[in-house]
């Protein structure tokens, strides 16, 4: 009986050890003292002065957490004691007093932590929550790379990749060899959401610490270690409408569509002219230009000049010719700006000038028998 029981005693005492060793580890995972990380990727958890019952004096310490894009970070303290005079934390350059709740849009977030040589307290204690938030800020920015149009080289986190300048409006052009870097140490997802080439003849490639990667239609590719390099080349014939591809770090996860919104707003289309667009736009606006002429010419005629008198004149003959002139030039650049879509004048700018102006010289045009004498 004896020797039966003692693998059982055996047992008992290695429960034992583990339990003692479990319930005396200083914090459970979701616990983070500042001045041990520098950095947080977690969703949630709480953020602590220190696991003791106090903190230390002579403390400066930082973490640094980032709140994507499409989210926000909602920060609970839930308990503060911290001397008043001289021991202070910060949220970026915002002092807290107390025990509060705070809520941070897109970008980074740093908690700061220092204490002087005497008195200290028994810290404080803050809950952190990542939520999908429910509106995009109308100011938030990310990172936009065109690739045949100019490289970039930046350290943005998150941002959207076109294939040329005219995307979603013109295909790309032929014999292309661009690229573009994202300069960011960490494991990065990215999700091509539409890709038309030219299958066999046109590539893009994305090179990484993994290794390089073909995308030859819409899918995503995750966990790849930045830096990244887009590579596009294409061939010298048969063009496709390009490519948009969104990145973000790894740990962010979810649904894209915050990115997506943005990417939208962020196309090149809208911010840039074509020269093919142009030409079209000056040559349809030189003809409207002479039909409206022609039609002035055949339809618009000068009333009869009134008889010579004795009695100081003043004053102007007006006729239909300047009804046509207001139609001619209206026409025209109404013709042009529609066309070339320009943003900052938009159609409404040129219909108004329309309406304005054509009953200002058709006024004119109903007085064109009278004159005007002394």
């Amino acid at each position: 009986m004896k020797q039966q029981g003692r693998p059982f005693s055996f047992f008992l005492v290695v429960v034992a050890v583990f339990t003692a060793a479990f319930i005396t580890t200083p914090c459970e995972a979701s616990t983070y003292a500042i001045c041990s990380y520098s950095s947080l990727t977690a969703t949630s958890g709480t953020i602590v002065s220190q696991y003791g019952s106090t903190y230390d004096n002579n403390m400066d310490c930082s973490l640094v957490y980032y709140v994507p894009i499409g989210y926000e970070l909602t920060v609970d303290i839930v308990s503060f004691d911290l001397e008043s005079c001289c021991d202070f934390l910060t949220l970026n350059s915002l002092t807290v007093t107390g025990v509060d709740s705070y809520y941070s849009t897109p970008g980074t977030v740093t908690f700061r932590f220092t204490s002087d040589s005497t008195i200290i307290g028994a810290g404080f204690a803050i809950d952190f929550s990542l939520d999908v938030a429910a509106s995009i800020p109308d100011d938030q920015n990310i990172a936009v790379y065109v690739l045949c149009g100019g490289d970039y080289h930046t350290e943005q986190r998150e941002g959207v990749v076109f294939s040329h300048s005219s995307y979603g409006r013109n295909d790309y052009g032929n014999n292309q060899d661009c690229s573009s870097v994202v300069d960011y140490d960490g494991l990065l997802d990215v999700y091509c959401d539409f890709v038309d080439l030219e299958s066999g003849y046109d590539h893009l490639y994305i090179q990484s610490g993994s290794g390089s990667t073909e995308i030859t239609s819409a899918s995503e590719v995750d966990s790849l270690m930045g830096p990244l390099t887009f590579t596009f080349t294409t061939d010298s014939s048969v063009a496709g409408r390009g490519f948009r591809c969104m990145f973000r770090p790894s740990w962010i996860g979810g649904s894209w569509n915050a990115l997506q919104v943005l990417a939208s707003d962020a196309e090149p289309r809208s911010k840039s002219s074509s020269t093919t667009l142009i030409v079209v736009a000056v040559i349809a606006s030189v003809i409207a230009v002479c039909i409206v002429f022609v039609w002035c010419k055949v339809t618009c005629k000068k009333p009869d000049t009134p008889a010579t008198t004795s009695t100081t004149t003043s004053g102007t003959v007006l006729h239909t010719g300047y009804v046509c002139a207001c139609v001619h030039v209206c026409v025209s650049v109404f013709l042009l700006l529609s066309l070339l879509k320009n943003p900052f004048l938009p159609f409404a700018f040129d219909l108004k000038s329309c309406v304005v102006l054509f009953p200002i010289q058709f006024g004119y045009y109903t007085n064109t028998s009278t004159y005007k004498g002394n």
